[in-house]
């Protein structure tokens, strides 16, 4: 689910919730079946527009710091914080 609240017009919030059910596998190793575990992964990103041409923003992406595998043997990461800016103008330009 993706939620995007803008209470103000230089200041736009958004949130995404992805829930994923455990899931089987076959083991390679000893050809058993086995279940990866269930988990809910939280991503939020402010962005704050404080003038026309500028944009900061900064976005956190699994939240609740869950530890869990989208595929099998293949950890996904952590709590991660990013960060940036966008700088755009408008006009022609003169060479």
């Amino acid at each position: 689910a993706r939620v995007t609240w803008e209470p103000w017009p230089w200041l736009r919030l958004h949130s995404t919730l992805v829930v994923v059910g455990p899931r089987d596998y076959q083991d390679i190793d000893d050809l058993s079946i086995k279940t990866l575990n269930e988990a809910v992964i939280w991503d939020m990103k402010v962005v704050v527009r404080p003038w026309s041409w500028l944009e900061l923003w900064m976005r956190v992406d699994n939240l609740l710091d869950q530890t869990y595998q989208s595929e099998v043997g293949f950890p996904d990461p952590g709590l991660q914080v990013w960060g940036g800016a966008r700088v755009a103008w408008e006009g022609e330009a003169h060479l």
